[in-house]
C-alpha cells in the first residue's frame, strides 16, 4: 500500500515539474515573471522512470528556498536521476534570468546566486563532466544522454545571464560560445529529436550568436551553423523547432544586413 501511494504522489511531482518548467518557458521566451512563484515550491524533484515504473520508492528532495542550498540539494541524495539534475539547472537558470531582468532585490542575493550557480557547476563537471564522463548514445542510454546535454546546455545559459549582470567585456562572450560548441559538439545527432523540445529554446540565447565584427573567428561561424542544424533536428518532431528555427535565421539574417 505504501508503494501505491508513493507511485501516485510522484505521478503528480511529475505533473507539477511539467506545468513548472511550461511556466519557466514561457516567461523567459516572453521576458514577462513567471505564473508560479518559485519561493513557495515544496514539491520534491522526480525520481528515476525505473524506480517509478518498478514502483519502488525512491526519497527525493525538495529544493531549498535558500539559493545558496540549491547547488547541494542531490550531492547526497538517493536520487541520482539525471532529469533531477536537469531540473535543479533550469531553477537556477531561471532565477539568473530574473536577476538578469532586475528582479533580484539587493547585490547580496546577486552575489549569493552566482555562487551557487558556481558550486553547482563544479558539481556537475564532478559527476556529469563532459570530458571525464562524456554522455553515452545508445538506443538504452540515450534518454539520460539527453538530459546531461540539456543540464549543460542550461548552465551556459545561466552563465551567459551572468555576464550580463557582470558587464564582463565581450572577450566572456566568446567563453560562452565556446562552452556551446564543447557541448554541442558531444551530442549525438540521431538522438536531439528525441530529447526535451525545451532544449531548443536554450539555442536562442544571444550568447550562442558569433561577433557580428569582421574579425570574428571561423570557429563562431561553425559554432552558429551547427545551432541551426540542431534547431532543424527539432524541427524534423516538433512544430516548436521549427519556431524557433525560423527566428534563429531571422535574427541572423538581421544582424548580416546591420553590419
Amino acid at each position: 500500500m505504501a508503494s501505491t501511494k508513493w507511485s501516485a504522489e510522484e505521478e503528480r511531482r511529475r505533473a507539477f515539474w511539467l506545468v513548472w518548467e511550461i511556466d519557466t518557458f514561457a516567461s523567459i521566451l516572453s521576458m514577462r515573471p513567471r505564473g508560479l512563484n518559485s519561493q513557495r515550491i515544496i514539491v520534491r524533484l522526480p525520481v528515476s522512470d525505473e524506480a517509478w515504473f518498478s514502483n519502488n520508492p525512491c526519497e527525493s528532495p525538495v529544493i531549498p528556498l535558500n539559493p545558496t542550498q540549491v547547488w547541494r540539494v542531490l550531492l547526497d541524495s538517493p536520487n541520482k536521476d539525471e532529469r533531477a539534475w536537469f531540473l535543479v539547472a533550469n531553477y537556477l537558470m531561471a532565477l539568473a534570468y530574473e536577476a538578469a531582468s532586475g528582479q533580484q532585490k539587493s547585490q547580496r542575493e546577486y552575489s549569493d546566486l552566482a555562487s551557487s550557480i558556481t558550486y553547482f557547476s563544479h558539481a556537475v563537471s564532478r559527476r556529469y563532466g563532459l570530458e571525464t564522463k562524456p554522455p553515452v548514445f545508445t538506443a538504452r542510454t540515450f534518454a539520460n544522454a539527453n538530459w546531461i546535454i540539456g543540464m549543460h546546455l542550461m548552465l551556459a545559459n545561466t552563465q551567459a545571464c551572468l555576464q550580463i549582470l557582470t558587464a564582463t567585456p565581450a572577450s566572456g562572450f566568446a567563453t560562452i560560445g565556446d562552452d556551446y560548441s564543447r557541448i554541442l559538439n558531444r551530442w549525438h545527432p540521431e538522438y536531439i529529436a528525441f530529447s526535451h523540445p525545451f532544449f531548443a529554446g536554450t539555442l536562442l540565447s544571444a550568447r550562442t550568436y558569433p561577433s557580428t565584427s569582421s574579425s570574428r573567428s571561423l570557429s563562431s561561424s561553425c559554432n552558429q551553423e551547427l545551432s541551426a542544424l540542431i534547431l532543424s533536428h527539432f524541427a524534423t518532431f516538433w512544430e516548436l523547432g521549427s519556431v524557433l528555427l525560423g527566428e534563429y535565421i531571422r535574427f541572423y539574417i538581421k544582424t548580416i544586413h546591420s553590419v
